[in-house]
């Protein structure tokens, strides 16, 4: 009984553990973003200096990033966005956990997607939410009079 037990905890502990992780390594995520079709592994940029691991990607309005423990992007629309101009950032927004996890199950695409249209309904504020132990992250604001979506993942440990 205890052994069933024991093996029982372990394998739950095992589970989670797998769920709860960090984001993918930088060369795990320089190959989705290129599999992805939205950054080709030689065009990132690395910033800053060599203890530092940040990396930048920008084309037209809208920049990909990387540093350490998290990634995402910056779009920013014209300031009379079209309609064809807010999908495509709303779709690049969507990318950027599917990159995370490499593809989306239905039930992350749908927390993904509470998250993004949270925070079109509350502009300026960052809308979050846990998705299997990472931190999708988006706020909708504007720069200069530009509206920009900021979309980011993260490492998840605790709430603080």
């Amino acid at each position: 009984m205890f052994k069933t037990l024991a093996f029982g905890i372990s394998i739950c502990l095992l589970s989670l553990s797998s769920i709860a992780d960090n984001i993918p390594s930088e060369k795990v995520l320089t190959e989705r973003f290129e599999q992805a079709g939205i950054v080709k592994n030689d065009q990132w940029v690395k910033k800053g200096d060599d203890k530092s691991n940040w990396k930048t990607y920008r084309a037209s309005g809208d920049l990909f990033y990387m540093y350490d423990s998290r990634f995402g992007a910056a779009l920013i629309s014209e300031k009379e966005p079209s309609k064809e101009q807010v999908d495509a950032s709303l779709l690049s927004c969507l990318a950027i956990p599917a990159i995370a996890f490499d593809g989306l199950s239905v039930e992350r695409k749908d927390k993904a997607l509470a998250t993004i249209k949270t925070a079109y309904l509350e502009p300026n504020e960052w809308s979050e939410d846990v998705i299997d132990g990472l931190m999708f992250k988006v706020k909708k604001s504007t720069l200069g009079g530009y509206p920009i979506l900021y979309c980011d993942v993260e490492s998840f440990n605790t709430w603080d």
